[in-house]
């Protein structure tokens, strides 16, 4: 074989190379969804007729929403504790409202927090139809602190995949780049 051709075949092997490594790195990195280490979990304890009882969290004084659009996401339901819902939410936040899930709905007056975890119990209606609320930073007396329960439905933040894939594409891409110059230069010189 002349030299030619087993430089050609390096450059092959390499490539392939570079294939199989991306091609591992994503079937490695694509399962990763990990918790970032910003998330508050709020906990909720809403009026029993609020079936489906939602969350709009914020920051003030800037306005940033954590989500799109009114009335925000509806909670999770609490597997371990009969009553209670939660969400995850940026640590950024620093206002909350807790509501029926629905426009229109009722719904809490405007709530300032701290970024930890919290136990929100929404109470009465004031005189102008909003609820107030008690919030603390420890779990009530009873409550059944259980992470895998929070784990399983909780959403998530933290997908390491899209990185992943814009690695592999930079690599094949620079590695494409490369052997079409290699392929000029060659032309050129014959």
């Amino acid at each position: 074989m002349d030299i030619g051709k087993e430089k050609g075949m390096n450059k092959i092997k390499k490539m392939l190379t570079l294939v199989v490594a991306c091609a591992l790195l994503l079937a490695t990195m694509t399962p990763m969804v990990v918790k970032a280490d910003q998330d508050v979990t709020i906990h909720v304890k809403a009026p029993s007729e609020w079936s489906t009882p939602g969350l709009w969290a914020w920051s003030a004084p800037d306005g940033t929403n954590v989500f799109t659009k009114w009335p925000g996401e509806k909670l999770l339901v609490d597997k371990n504790n009969s009553g209670w819902f939660y969400y995850e939410v940026p640590s950024w936040m620093n206002s909350i409202i807790i509501n029926e899930g629905i426009d229109g709905g009722g719904q809490t007056v405007d709530l300032s927090v701290e970024a930890k975890e919290m136990w929100v119990t929404v109470t009465a209606a004031n005189s102008e139809g909003k609820y107030e609320a008690e919030i603390v930073y420890e779990a009530p007396e009873g409550f059944v602190v259980a992470e895998a329960a929070v784990a399983d439905e909780t959403p998530k933040t933290g997908d390491t995949a899209p990185i992943a894939i814009m690695i592999c594409l930079l690599i094949v891409s620079g590695m494409a780049i490369i052997v079409l110059k290699d392929r000029r230069v060659k032309r050129n010189i014959q």
